[in-house]
Parts: structure tokens; C-alpha cells; sequence
């Protein structure tokens, strides 16, 4: 199958629809909803990491995955902040550009 131009690509290996062991599907406009709906049930389901053993999918820790990435968000901006400070160049005021 060829796409149109006006498709893109989504790969995933979570929140295929029934009866597809992996989700390789050329979206078009009209699947971009089928997408956010993917998207926000992945959000819902607990953080999971791979068992190397098994090759299983298992629970890791008692959170959502939407909880962990707010967490992560949270943990990254105050990284920024501290990194900023830190610097020689974050005391500074900065520049308004210039307009030409």
C-alpha cells in the first residue's frame, strides 16, 4: 500500500484495536480522533516496563502513566531551573532582540 501525501505513520505496540497483535496504520484526518482516544487510554493504564525474562509486559509501580509523566514534567523543569541558576550566563538579564 502506498500512502497519500497527506497521511503520516503511527507505530505502536500498546492499544492496537482488536484483533491486530501491532498497530501500522497510515492515518488519514479522519483517524487522528481514533489516535487521541489510543493516546489517552495509554495515559489511564498503570507504568509498565518489560520483564527480560519473560518478554511480558508487567506492572512497575503504583501510578498512571499520565501521573508518571506529570512527575517527570515536574522533575525536568525544576532541573532546568537549578541548571540556570547554576550558570554564569542565567544571572544575566537577557537582551530584548533587536528589531530591524
Amino acid at each position: 500500500m502506498v500512502p497519500s501525501p497527506e497521511c503520516s505513520r503511527y507505530d505502536a505496540q500498546q492499544g492496537a484495536p482488536a484483533g491486530k497483535s501491532t498497530l501500522s496504520i497510515w492515518l488519514r484526518k479522519t483517524n487522528l480522533e481514533d489516535l487521541v482516544e489510543v493516546g489517552e487510554r495509554l495515559l489511564k493504564k498503570p507504568v509498565s516496563r518489560v520483564n527480560l525474562e519473560s518478554g511480558l509486559c508487567e506492572p512497575w509501580i503504583d501510578e498512571t502513566n499520565e501521573e508518571a509523566l506529570a512527575r517527570f514534567a515536574k522533575i525536568l523543569s525544576q532541573e532546568k531551573q537549578l541548571r540556570h541558576a547554576r550558570s554564569p550566563h542565567g544571572k544575566k538579564k537577557r537582551k530584548k532582540p533587536c528589531k530591524f
